[in-house]
């Protein structure tokens, strides 16, 4: 209870209008707090001294209102100086802290912003060195799959040596390959190649077997290469 409400108790308990719980609280207050027992004390003595002039006035009534005001007054005096000062005081207080509060909350969001903007920008750093790394300068992301080619080889020789040696140029094929031979009865040796692989290697495979054609012509009965994209 502070002495507002004390007070307002005091001139209450004055008139019996106060229960026995608030008469204890608010005698309470008075028994801790010196300025409310001075303002009891002249409630008392001015309750005292209306009862005696009630009794003389002419006029019914009029000290009963006149004390209300006496006892309103004393319950509820002006401020003092000393007042005015801790309610200027407290209201300053207040200022202050509410400036206060509002310094820190613009601090804080600062704060955050710095602290969001330095998470930022450290993952973005990470994140364009990883693209960097990925993908260094001049790189022109991943290699193109190697042309290809298909192509069929059909001999036929008198020799069966030709027909192997152009066999053995298949030995080491990396790509699709398949293979058919024959022997006839005239003594003809047959040979039937197609395959498939890398344009690079068609083109190495097909000048091996030109030298093959050059050096062994007259024994040839049938040369068939024919080479196709794919």
């Amino acid at each position: 209870m502070n002495c507002a409400e004390a007070r307002e108790g005091l001139s209450a308990a004055l008139d019996g209008a106060l229960g026995a719980e608030e008469l204890r609280a608010v005698e309470a207050h008075a028994a801790s707090c010196a300025e409310c027992r001075r303002v009891r004390d002249e409630l008392a003595d001015v309750r005292r001294l209306l009862r005696g002039v009630d009794d003389a006035d002419d006029v019914p009534g009029r000290t009963a209102a006149i004390g209300r005001g006496v006892l309103a007054a004393i319950a509820h005096p002006p401020p003092t100086e000393a007042d005015l000062d801790r309610s200027r005081a407290e209201r300053s207080g207040i200022a202050r802290r509410m400036v206060w509060t509002l310094v820190g909350g613009v601090v804080a969001a600062v704060l955050l912003s710095v602290i969001v903007g330095t998470a930022l920008t450290i993952w973005w750093v990470r994140h364009w060195s990883g693209l960097r790394a990925a993908n260094p300068p001049g790189a022109s992301g991943p290699a193109a799959p190697a042309p290809r080619s298909r192509g069929r080889l059909i001999v036929s020789a008198k020799d069966r040596g030709v027909r192997d040696q152009a066999l053995a140029l298949f030995k080491d094929w990396s790509g699709d390959i398949r293979v058919d031979q024959a022997d006839t009865d005239n003594r003809l040796f047959s040979l039937t190649v197609d395959f498939r692989g890398q344009s690079d290697e068609v083109e190495r495979l097909k000048r091996r077997l030109s030298d093959l054609h050059d050096a062994n012509a007259s024994v040839l009965m049938r040369w068939e290469f024919s080479i196709t994209s794919d």
